[in-house]
């Protein structure tokens, strides 16, 4: 007898097991922190789905090379919602400083923040590379070079380009 309930409870527990690891999904809702950010993927973070694999992969290699040049780091994030903040600025800079855009020592991290559904744009620049990228440069990158690609529907090159335009300023 007790080698049948034995048998029942681990045939339970592996059903459920097996369930549980086949509609498990990690990709298919990405993760929030206790403090309502998404946990990053890595340099590219296309929570709003905008782009392909491909494009995202074009973008990540940019910011890589960019990285191994000069060691700032550059991050791209699409949102969707912003939570329970009520400014998109400030839900991008928590964001760039929760997910440590940019090496401690050098605050040198940027961050690209686009949210087609809140029709916002916003480049975050860590406090070391304020002199070599400003937020009047950010604001004209973004409206000369990022929004008229998106008035088009175009938003991987906007990104890109707008990506591209961060690089040569830093540059």
């Amino acid at each position: 007898m007790k080698n049948i309930v034995l048998s029942i409870a681990i045939l339970l527990i592996l059903c459920f097991g097996c369930f549980y690891f086949l509609s498990y999904n990690p990709g298919k809702y990405p993760q929030k922190s206790k403090l309502n950010f998404l946990e990053p993927r890595g340099y590219i973070n296309d929570f709003e789905d905008l782009l392909t694999e491909c494009e995202e992969n074009t973008l990540l290699m940019i910011t890589q090379l960019h990285e191994t040049k000069t060691t700032n780091q550059i991050a791209v994030v699409t949102l969707d919602s912003i939570y329970k903040y009520t400014d998109f600025e400030q839900y991008t800079l928590a964001i760039a400083n929760n997910w440590g855009v940019g090496t401690k020592e050098k605050d040198n991290g940027v961050l690209i923040a686009v949210s087609k559904k809140m029709r916002k744009v916003r480049i975050q620049v860590g406090d070391g590379l304020l002199n070599t990228l400003t937020n009047q440069e950010c604001q004209f990158i973004i409206d000369s070079t990022i929004i008229p690609l998106f008035k088009t529907g175009n938003y991987y090159e906007g990104i890109s380009t707008g990506l591209n335009a961060v690089i040569d300023e830093l540059n």
